[in-house]
């Protein structure tokens, strides 16, 4: 009897090793593929199996802010494909390591009147951002606006007819830091990295 509970035991193991390396490889299966270049200087692109995503931050590596990052987004779903981002979502990483959150609107309409020639400035020297297929329509992201001039959303959801872009902001509790940022859009299934080299430019208040 001693012999037989012991092997048992030994079957029950293995079955339970065995259970937990097909569940890990489930999840590594499930993982997201995203794949990211750089299309332009200030330009980073990334795809995933639902959506495209393009960030421009020339002025941010050009002319940074001592005290804001602030950064143009546009996303679109791929096709047949739908993708919901929130505003929780957001984030940027600095070269130390320090993850910052998307600012909340009221942090932004406080800071808008002091941001709003930079703001200006950075529609003029932006780069276009059309790395999407033709025919689709715009909207605007509206996860942050002017004060009082548009309703502000905590998320989008696009798909394939529609391309949306707007301003990300990030207030900088411990300064600029030139190098590498990175900009991480998490989703259900992974996390979207998008690298940032900013790291030309001399920040100003």
């Amino acid at each position: 009897m001693r012999t037989a509970r012991t092997l048992t035991t030994g079957f029950a193991m293995v079955a339970m090793l065995l259970a937990v390396g097909v569940g890990a490889a489930q999840d590594t299966a499930k993982a997201m593929d995203v794949e990211v270049t750089q299309p332009g200087t200030w330009v980073t692109k990334a795809q995933t199996e639902n959506m495209t995503v393009v960030v421009g931050y020339r002025l941010a590596a050009t002319s940074p802010r001592q005290d804001w990052l602030l950064v143009e987004l546009a996303v679109s779903g791929r096709a047949g494909k739908t993708a919901t981002i929130r505003r929780e979502d957001i984030s940027v990483i600095a070269p130390d390591g320090t993850r910052i959150p998307l600012a909340d609107q009221a942090t932004f309409g406080k800071a808008y009147n002091e941001l709003r020639s930079y703001l200006r400035r950075m529609m003029v020297t932006r780069d276009p951002l059309g790395y999407f297929p033709p025919l689709r329509r715009s909207c605007d992201l509206q996860f942050l606006t002017e004060p009082g001039r548009k309703v502000v959303f905590d998320q989008v959801q696009v798909d394939n007819w529609r391309v949306c872009d707007g301003v990300l902001a990030f207030p900088l509790p411990n300064g600029f830091k030139p190098g590498t940022w990175t900009l991480v859009i998490e989703q259900p299934d992974g996390a979207i990295k998008m690298p940032m080299d900013l790291v030309s430019g001399t920040a100003k208040n």
